[in-house]
């Protein structure tokens, strides 16, 4: 029984490793919560609850406790994947009634409860079942389970910017937990093949999925995010599968590289489709912007050829920007008139957009245009003249686009 490290093969489970793969927005956000006193004070109330809780007289009651005796396979992967992950209590997992593909994890007096739908039994093959053992006990090993997020949002006892909050994190939790999921089951494609069938509810025999498998489908679903603008996409607690999906294929790829990047950056940018600035992975104002990925990387464009090509900064942050489509080395090197294609291309990331652009989008696509432009600490008068171009193209006055340079210039 070994544990992959990179490409080689371990005789025994390396925590390091499994530590160190925690996603770095996980950790940011939960610090968050930690310094927010209303939560902290709201998880006291929660926490009582929670060691009042039934859950396990629950599961005795109306699930089947696993053992090699009633449910053989599923006892072996269970014991295979806890002999990798230490997570300080002895894990005992039941199989409950429900059709879906699911599982969860929660923390009993002396032990950790790891529930298994009969969904998930039946679809995934065992070494899938593996991968989503491993992601219940990254929750476990990450003391996810000691923030009781969901119950703080669905009680209404929290402001929404702190829904917000906890939602985020939620998210940023999953992928921390799929990356132990991953590294448990050792084998991208069998984490992608487990995501999938959790997406499709279908036990698809044998099959096997890669992540260039459902690329197509992600950049689909970039473009319908990106044309419906939608606003409510933070109140789901977990990514979207395609989203999870790319997630774990940044990871791996650095992982297998041996870098302690983690795949952090990419993992970022997918997470800020379903976040609202303000409150995202970085939580900070350029967060929840991929939904405006679209008017960022064509009104930077713009912004930046102003003055002649553009710096090798200037290219890298675009570079950086997740846009379904976008060919921007063939754009620069081919375009006679890559200036007016960028404007052209801004112009129409407006009309194809569904819902009218909020007020809290609208400034902080100003803001980043702004900061791209001052990327040399300077706005010369092209540079001004295009964003007041852009400003009025998004209906805001020319005045705003000075306010905004001179909070810029004040470090505001």
């Amino acid at each position: 029984m070994g544990f992959f490290m990179g490409n080689t093969l371990t005789k025994n489970a390396d925590m390091s490793a499994l530590v160190s793969a925690r996603y770095r927005g996980d950790i940011d956000l939960l610090k968050a919560i930690h310094n927010d006193s209303v939560l902290v004070e709201e998880q006291k109330k929660a926490g009582i609850l929670r060691k009042q809780s039934r859950t396990r007289m629950g599961l005795l009651a109306n699930a089947v406790r696993v053992s090699p005796e009633l449910l053989p396979a599923v006892a072996a992967s269970v014991a295979h994947i806890q002999s990798r992950v230490d997570v300080g209590k002895p894990l005992e997992a039941y199989v409950y009634a429900e059709g879906d593909v699911n599982a969860f994890v929660t923390e009993g007096h002396s032990r950790f409860l790891v529930g298994l739908s009969s969904g998930a039994v039946q679809t995934l093959a065992t070494e899938e079942l593996e991968f989503v053992i491993g992601h219940e006990l990254g929750h476990a090993l990450f003391a996810h389970t000691e923030v009781a997020a969901g119950f703080l949002v669905e009680n209404g006892r929290v402001s929404e910017a702190n829904s917000k909050l906890l939602r985020s994190w939620q998210r940023a939790a999953e992928i921390s937990a799929d990356r132990v999921g991953l590294l448990c089951c050792a084998d991208l494609e069998v984490a992608t093949t487990a995501l999938v069938k959790t997406l499709a509810g279908l036990p698809l025999g044998g099959a096997r999925f890669k992540p260039s498998d459902i690329t197509s489908q992600w950049e689909s679903l970039l473009e319908e995010l990106m044309d419906e603008g939608a606003n409510d996409l933070w109140e789901h607690s977990h990514p979207f599968p395609p989203l999870r999906i790319k997630a774990i294929e940044a990871f791996w790829s650095a992982f297998q590289a041996g870098t302690d990047a983690n795949g952090d950056i990419e993992t970022r940018r997918f997470l800020s489709m379903m976040d609202v600035p303000g409150h995202g992975c970085a939580a900070s104002e350029t967060s929840g912007d991929g939904l405006l990925g679209r008017f960022l990387l064509w009104g930077c464009l713009y912004v930046g050829l102003a003055d002649g090509p553009l710096s090798i900064e200037g290219k890298a942050r675009l570079d950086a920007l997740t846009v379904p489509g976008a060919d921007l080395e063939n754009l620069l090197v081919r375009d006679p008139d890559p200036s007016a294609l960028a404007l052209e291309h801004f112009r129409t990331a407006k009309t194809s957009r569904r819902s009218k652009l909020r007020a809290d989008e609208l400034t902080s696509i100003m803001k980043q245009l702004i900061s791209f432009a001052g990327l040399d600490a300077q706005f010369t008068d092209l540079e001004r003249a295009r964003l007041v171009t852009l400003a009025k193209e998004l209906g805001l006055p020319e005045r705003a686009v000075e306010l905004l340079i001179e909070q810029h210039q004040k470090g505001a």
